[in-house]
């Protein structure tokens, strides 16, 4: 059995940011990560933003480092999701996602501007 959801079962952001527009469009380009077992990521990118969207299927907590994505010196905007964090940020923020979980998480071309 697959864990890998199909496409028309991802779940779609609760609101339109129009910050990330570029990421969503239908021209963006689309690619699965791999951040480890037991997790599934698809990422997003437009030509000024990041979108990441992180599933874990299975039934054990599970975690990642989003600055595998963005960059370490990058603290992703949070957009929607259930997790726990860690560490600090930037490339030791650690996201926790239990299990059946998901997050989705952003960057723009200034996103360390954007956030308090």
């Amino acid at each position: 059995m697959s864990t890998t959801p199909l496409p028309a079962t991802l779940p779609r952001l609760p609101a339109h940011d129009a910050r990330f527009a570029d990421s969503l469009a239908p021209e963006a380009r689309i690619r699965e990560l791999d951040l480890g077992p037991g997790l599934w990521a698809v990422e997003r990118t437009g030509p000024d933003t990041q979108v990441l969207y992180v599933h874990n299927p299975t039934n054990e907590l599970q975690a990642f480092y989003p600055a595998t994505v963005f960059g370490g010196d990058v603290t992703p905007v949070f957009l929607s999701g259930d997790i726990t964090t860690a560490g600090e940020e930037g490339a030791g923020l650690i996201v926790r996602l239990a299990p059946k979980g998901d997050v989705w998480l952003a960057r723009t071309a200034t996103t360390d501007e954007e956030t308090p």
